[in-house]
């Protein structure tokens, strides 16, 4: 089943984005043959990055879970509101 998921960034969030970036990409990257879309928001008309979207495969809602929570952005508290829906493409 495909799952979307709605991340909102923190206000101020340049620094916990830069540092952990790498480490990000590289937690992203083991799901990368489950991933359909996946990128950041930005705010209105500017390159401020406002939070994220993220469509994958999985077998479950938790299993999606399981992956966001281990991303080293949520671990640092990035993410100030998230939503995951269950999606039909």
């Amino acid at each position: 089943m495909l799952y979307v998921v709605a991340l909102q960034d923190i206000p101020d969030n340049a620094d916990i984005r830069a540092r952990l970036l790498d480490a990000h990409m590289a937690h992203i990257g083991q799901f990368l043959d489950r991933i359909r879309l996946g990128g950041p928001l930005l705010h209105d008309a500017e390159d401020r990055v406002a939070g994220g979207i993220l469509i994958l495969e999985a077998q479950s809602a938790d299993e999606v879970m399981e992956i966001v929570m281990a991303d080293p952005y949520f671990e640092a508290g990035l993410w100030a509101d998230g939503r995951l829906h269950a999606f039909k493409a």
